[in-house]
């Protein structure tokens, strides 16, 4: 698909925009004959798309500048979701002073002053309509501003609470207040601030970009996508080459937005165009949901052959349509998972890639299949496929890969009674880990498996010291978002202290299980005990990793806990109250709502502008102590999380100095042959011209010859 040019700046394409012109004049005047108000005056812009919003926020700007406002334009922001020139540095406190403010001199947008609202760092989920009216109110230090520009704000519990000052704000801002919300948000404003909302002044400003601007957006996003999906010789898989995708002027989340703009519009698009949007649709939706999108997609590509890179791109859409089908089954806890379904779209995918000759999408496309024959116990499969991408894992992978293809190993070989090929394998999984720990790659929860298939293999050896340690390892690494095999490794490690004698520990690994069945719903809660926090881990969609969500536990709101929990939560909130004492008689509950309800209530919210970080202590008599151990915890957590990044970033450095370098060979040999091909064609072409001056000359020489005998 051949691509229009695209317009050298998003600022240039809303200046071609009649409508957008007629929008800003309107918001321009609308603002001039704010100045001078005995009140507030409200205006409301709608806008779905970031970078048009900035860019008509800074043509704004620079629109008023020669206007005679009775003071400066403030720009407020909530968030820092779009970089841009219009973003300050945050500012610690809670007001604006000149630390914090651009000045007309240095700022690009002439009088706009702009300030990142220090709830900036923890989102809005802290975000109070006290908070916004003392910020407005701070813009009011050296006399009424302009206009005040509020960005960011969402939320329609922010809405609910600020409904009722709607008078406080109109009494106490006899200046232009602009609100810049998307469509969802001005709805939801208009909805949950009905009250509020009607004091505003006219019909919202509406900018959007023409529908061919979209569409050339549009555009750049999806060659972007695949330029990044299908670029040879990478050993990323095809989630991490999206972290790589530049989507160009549109975000991502705003795709889905202009494809239903354009609908709205009755604005016909490529069909092309429209089914690599559908792809991108099912990325982000529901595992359960996605399936039958990828699979849309790759009908389509399959029938459209004409599509430049259709082959691949219908290899991409088989390859996600599987692995759809893989999560929706993985993520079920009450059924049994169907794996089937998720076996011909992975085959069709691999045998695309095959006739496509790249054996780098092979090999990469090749693992979800492997997993999924692994839940199936088609154990001869297993082992066919595995020995036939070997050779290209260790070609196109990584250790985590190769690692995985001798854990695959070792459990065809515990299925068939192998004990010791079981265990060497295992090892060889395990230290093949090792190795890419040292290279960077980040621990994985594979290593959990890899113990487990050595601790059984050993168990049958006669080995039982060894499989407890082993076990004792897994169990030492926690749930790693895989709760279902954390669960079996507590029970294995329990049967093997048992085995051993050692019964208490083997009581108290058998507490542990339970509590962590109870906690990601895979067991019910009965019978006395301390309740904890309800998690779930699952992958949302197919782009996601493995996520592990806490949540309030069930049972407190079952319980009737509901509203002691609010009450904790004010008390913690406030200032007034540094010590609060929650008291009852033994067995009442204090712990469970501690630890199933305050703990993940905190870990899930900002409370003034703050990240907590509970830590529970149930030993009284050195509490001192047991709370400098927990804070140096902590702190050697969020180290080794620092570490853990810094490695990643390390690893993708040498990823990409190894990409910079086969690239550079490539090109070497694509200089050296257009060398050999440009010398060959001097060659021939000097051979062309001496034949020419030689036919030339005896022509010459014949004329001559002729013109004598005439004479």
């Amino acid at each position: 698909m051949e691509l229009d040019p695209l317009p050298e700046s998003t600022l240039s394409i809303t200046r071609l925009s009649p409508h957008n012109e007629a929008m800003l004049e309107e918001l321009v005047g609308a603002i001039a004959f704010g100045q001078g108000a005995t009140e507030m005056t409200l205006l409301g812009v709608r806008c779905n798309y970031a970078q048009l919003r900035e860019a008509m926020l800074s043509e704004l700007l620079t629109r008023l500048e020669p206007k005679q406002l009775q003071g400066e334009v403030y720009v407020l922001r909530f968030d820092q979701s779009i970089p841009s020139a219009t973003s300050g540095a945050p500012n610690p406190s809670n007001v604006l002073t000149p630390s914090n403010v651009l000045t007309p001199s240095s700022s690009p947008l002439a009088r706009g002053r702009t300030g990142v609202s220090p709830l900036a760092k923890g989102g809005l989920r802290g975000v109070k309509a006290r908070d916004i009216f003392q910020r407005v109110q701070a813009t009011t230090a050296n006399g009424l501003p302009g206009a005040v520009m509020l960005l960011g704000l969402k939320s329609s519990e922010l809405w609910i609470d600020l409904n009722p000052w709607r008078e406080k704000f109109r009494h106490a801002f006899p200046f232009p207040v602009v609100l810049w919300l998307d469509d969802t948000e001005y709805n939801h404003f208009c909805h949950f601030a009905n009250d509020f909302e009607s004091i505003s002044s006219g019909d919202s400003i509406i900018f959007n970009p023409s529908p061919k601007h979209l569409e050339q957006w549009l555009q750049a996003a999806i060659a972007n996508l695949f330029d990044v999906l299908l670029r040879p010789h990478q050993t990323l898989t095809f989630n991490r080459r999206l972290q790589h995708w530049d989507s160009g002027p549109l975000q991502q989340n705003e795709l889905a937005i202009a494809l239903d703009d354009l609908q709205t519009q009755d604005y016909a698009i490529n069909p092309a165009l429209e089914a690599s949007l559908t792809f991108v649709q099912g990325l982000d939706r529901r595992t359960e949901e996605a399936d039958s999108l990828f699979q849309q997609c790759a009908t389509f590509w399959r029938d459209h052959a004409n599509v430049p890179d259709a082959a691949l791109k219908q290899g991409v859409a088989l390859y996600y349509w599987g692995r759809a089908l893989y999560f929706a089954a993985d993520n079920l806890k009450y059924e049994a998972p169907e794996w089937e379904p998720a076996v011909a779209p992975l085959r069709e995918c691999l045998a695309v890639f095959e006739r496509c000759d790249r054996p780098d999408l092979v090999s990469m496309s090749s693992i979800p299949l492997q997993r999924v024959l692994h839940r199936l116990e088609r154990w001869d499969e297993l082992e066919t496929l595995i020995n036939a991408v070997h050779p290209l894992h260790q070609t196109y992978g990584n250790a985590k890969t190769l690692a995985q293809d001798f854990g695959f190993w070792a459990d065809i070989a515990l299925h068939r009674q192998q004990w010791q090929q079981a265990a060497d394998w295992a090892n060889r999984a395990i230290a093949t880990l090792d190795q890419g720990l040292s290279e960077g790659v980040v621990e994985s929860w594979w290593r959990i498996l890899y113990l487990r298939t050595l601790a059984q293999a050993e168990t049958q050896l006669g080995e039982i010291e060894a499989a407890t340690r082993h076990l004792q390892t897994a169990q030492a690494m926690g749930v790693m978002n895989h709760p279902k095999i954390h669960s079996e490794v507590l029970y294995l490690l329990q049967q093997r202290l048992r085995d051993l004698g050692r019964y208490p520990e083997a009581f108290a690994v058998k507490q542990d299980r339970l509590i962590v069945e109870q906690q990601y719903g895979l067991r019910a809660f009965i019978g006395a005990g301390r309740l904890r926090s309800h998690r779930t881990a699952d992958r949302p969609t197919v782009r996601s990793d493995r996520q592990t969500l806490e949540a309030i536990a069930p049972e407190i709101a079952a319980s009737g806990r509901s509203k002691d929990l609010a009450e904790l939560l004010e008390r913690i909130i406030g200032t007034d109250r540094k010590l609060i004492i929650l008291y009852g008689t033994s067995g009442v509950g204090k712990s469970s709502l501690v630890n199933g309800g305050l703990v993940p209530a905190l870990q899930n919210r900002t409370l003034n502008n703050r990240t907590n970080i509970p830590v529970t202590i149930r030993k009284y008599a050195n509490w001192q102590q047991e709370l400098s151990e927990a804070m140096a915890e902590i702190k050697a957590e969020i180290k080794a999380e620092g570490r853990r990044q810094k490695a990643e970033i390390k690893a993708e450095g040498r990823r990409q100095k190894a990409e910079i370098k086969v690239e550079g060979g490539r090109q070497k040999a694509e200089i050296k042959v257009e060398g050999g091909r440009r010398k060959a064609e001097i060659k021939a072409e000097g051979g062309r011209r001496k034949a020419e001056i030689k036919a030339e000359g005896r022509r010459q020489k014949a004329e001559i010859k002729a013109e004598g005998r005439r004479q």
